[in-house]
This record gives structure tokens, C-alpha cells and sequence, in this order.
């Protein structure tokens, strides 16, 4: 059976899901690469930081989009809403990763909904925001439902590791060229 409609919501909740883990294994690699330099006047450390702090935001406003923007038919729950699945799957984070969503909300007013000039940094904890994004990953996983659409596929449980061991792979010598080029520019 195939039902274009929620096949199209629920293919592009777990495209955004993807594209979170993306943002999330990015930034996972920047921590944990023993090549950057972690020194604020570093001049390539500028360029890393600005990565960061865009990375960061779009993984933020990517969960808020997907799990609480009220206005969008493509979130989590307007999706469970429209194609009840009748499984008693509860939508609720855990208590450990709902603390999440104040400053979700505060990023998306600050940065999307209101010219605010001062631009207070608002902290969000990355590792909080990947638990999260694997809760609401294994939450759509849940819901979907081949019965109504047989193309609908669960999200691979590890998709995040291989993602992050995939975005690692390709982020590591892209790091090596620009520390080492800049370590040669120093010694020469």
C-alpha cells in the first residue's frame, strides 16, 4: 500500500533528522580532534569557532522545527496527529533531554523571530541536544508505519555513529591540511 502524503512527511522528518546527526557529528569531530587548536588567538581558530557557533544554531533550530514548532504539519507530533498509529507511543522526551527545549525555544525567538541586537548567547549543551535527537529519532522510527506506506524504513539505530564515523573520515585530513599548512607557515 502507498500513501503519498505521509510518506512525504515522514521522509522529510527523517531527512531533518539526518541533517541534525549531520550538524551533530560535525561538531563532535571538532571536539574530539587532537588537531585543533583550542586557543582563541589561533587565527585559524576564528574560522573553526564561526563553524561552531553556525553548526550549532542549525542543529538547534533543525530539533525545534522537527519537535516543537506549533506551526508546522511537519513535526513529530502534527504528524502523529494526522496518521494516528495507534501503537500508545508517548511523545515526551525524557526528563534528562526535555531540559532542552526552554533554550530551543529562546534560540528560535532570539535568531529567527525578533531583530534582537545584543544577541545574548544562549547555552545549549551538544551532547543534550544528540540525546534528544536520538529520542526523536527512535520516536518517528515508532509512529512510522509501513501499513500505511511500505517505502516507510525505521532510522538504523546507529545512524548517528555512522554518520559521525563517515563525517570523521572526511573531516580529519580537511583539519590536517589547514592546522599543518598553517604550522608550515609558522616554521618557514
Amino acid at each position: 500500500m502507498i500513501n503519498d502524503d505521509y510518506y512525504e512527511i515522514y521522509e522529510n522528518l527523517c531527512n531533518e533528522v539526518g541533517r541534525a546527526f549531520q550538524d551533530a557529528a560535525i561538531l563532535k569531530c571538532i571536539r574530539d580532534s587532537s588537531k585543533v587548536i583550542f586557543d582563541k588567538k589561533h587565527p585559524t581558530n576564528q574560522i573553526v569557532f564561526h563553524l561552531c557557533e553556525l553548526t550549532k544554531m542549525d542543529l538547534a533550530l533543525t530539533i525545534y522545527k522537527i519537535w516543537l514548532d506549533n506551526k508546522s504539519k511537519k513535526t513529530v507530533k502534527s504528524f502523529n496527529k494526522a496518521f494516528p498509529n495507534r501503537r500508545g507511543i508517548k511523545l515526551k522526551l525524557t526528563d534528562n533531554t526535555r531540559i532542552i527545549e526552554k533554550p530551543l525555544r529562546e534560540i528560535r525567538n532570539k535568531y529567527l523571530a525578533h531583530i534582537d541586537p545584543t544577541k545574548e548567547l544562549i547555552s545549549l549543551d551538544v551532547d543534550l541536544m544528540i540525546d534528544a535527537l536520538i529520542e526523536i529519532s527512535e520516536m518517528i522510527s515508532a509512529i512510522g508505519n509501513n501499513s500505511i506506506d511500505e517505502r516507510v524504513l525505521p532510522i538504523p539505530k546507529n545512524c548517528f555513529n555512522i554518520i559521525k564515523m563517515k563525517t570523521m573520515i572526511g573531516f580529519e585530513p580537511m583539519i590536517n591540511h589547514l592546522f599543518n599548512k598553517e604550522e608550515e607557515q609558522n616554521n618557514a
